[in-house]
């Protein structure tokens, strides 16, 4: 099978379980004010703007592989990297098309999300003994490139926001198939099971 029906299949099976995540995802997915009793109990994680959003996904994988490498840990930073990770995963692990840069895509504020959380992982981690020298270089790198953008300070609708390790983001299943790109991606899958399974059927009844 060429590569490209391969990549092609891939990211329509990805986005199929995306659409899955959502919804089974929790039914809160934007802000509230006042804030709830949930979010009251959880720790404040600050936002970032738009701009900034490709750069720290960029790093989400160093800052993943330098938090499995910390000791010793607190409860903070058990909190905000279980809820980054929780937060990623009801993201649809960060593999919806356009999530990170079209405002209007569902995932988007699901997004801004986890990579808030990781970052202020990534901050905890440069005010605690361990590896704070690796943690600040880190996230220097990533304030270094995010200062030489000009696109940086772009913002949209969820840069201003803070974000609560008490409360997980998700965009409802209706919400994400009523994205047209989304949806249009997810009816060419079923189309594309339909095909297969026809074709599987035509060769059973094939005569041996």
């Amino acid at each position: 099978m060429p590569s490209g029906t391969r990549k092609g299949r891939g990211g329509l099976a990805a986005l199929v379980l995306c659409l899955l995540v959502g919804l089974a995802g929790p039914a809160v997915a934007h802000r509230t004010t006042p804030l709830t009793a949930e979010e009251a109990a959880g720790l404040e994680i600050p936002g970032l703007t738009h701009g900034e959003m490709s750069h720290v996904a960029a790093y989400r994988g160093a800052i993943v592989a330098l938090a499995a490498r910390q000791f010793p840990t607190d409860e903070t930073f058990r909190r905000l990297l279980n809820h980054a990770n929780i937060q990623f995963t009801y993201c649809a692990w960060g593999l919806v098309p356009n999530a990170l840069t079209d405002e209007e895509n569902p995932f988007n504020e699901c997004s801004h999300a986890y990579l808030a959380a990781y970052r202020a992982v990534l901050a905890r981690m440069a005010e605690m003994p361990g590896q704070p020298q690796a943690a600040a270089a880190l996230a220097g790198r990533i304030d270094a490139e995010i200062r030489a953008d000009p696109e940086a300070e772009a913002l949209c609708q969820y840069s201003v926001e803070p974000f609560y390790t008490g409360t997980v983001l998700s965009p409802t299943f209706a919400a994400a198939l009523g994205h047209p790109p989304i949806g249009l991606a997810a009816a060419a899958f079923g189309l594309m099971l339909v095909a297969l399974a026809l074709g599987h059927a035509a060769k059973r009844r094939r005569p041996g």
